[in-house]
């Protein structure tokens, strides 16, 4: 879970950490394409080939692993959008109180 609020940090600052970040990041500046969404391609490459080898099972392990990954690291790079945007709003003459609050229930 750490993994990806990391690498959502990581991405946020212009840095990677070499191998398929490396990657993703050559894809978002050439071709556009996201983050998240060019390591979750690659992870699920190297799954296929895992389930291939060894087991669908474990395949599976390996998904659920990525998914997880893959869903910290959007709401990463997407709060930091939410946030900004809280920001401008606030202090271009809107009150923050325009804004819903969410209350989280335990």
């Amino acid at each position: 879970m750490g993994v990806g609020i990391g690498l959502g940090v990581v991405f946020r600052a212009g840095g990677n950490t070499g191998g398929f970040t490396l990657i993703a990041q050559i894809l978002q500046k050439i071709k556009s394409v996201k983050y998240s969404t060019s390591i979750m391609f690659m992870d699920a490459t190297v799954m296929i080939a895992g389930a291939l080898i060894f087991s669908p099972e474990k395949a599976l392990y390996a998904l659920v692993g990525a998914f997880v990954v893959d869903v910290k690291l959007n709401f990463t790079l997407f709060a930091r959008f939410l946030f900004t945007l809280l920001l401008k709003k606030c202090f271009s003459g809107f009150s923050c109180d325009d804004f819903p609050r969410f209350h989280l229930h335990g």
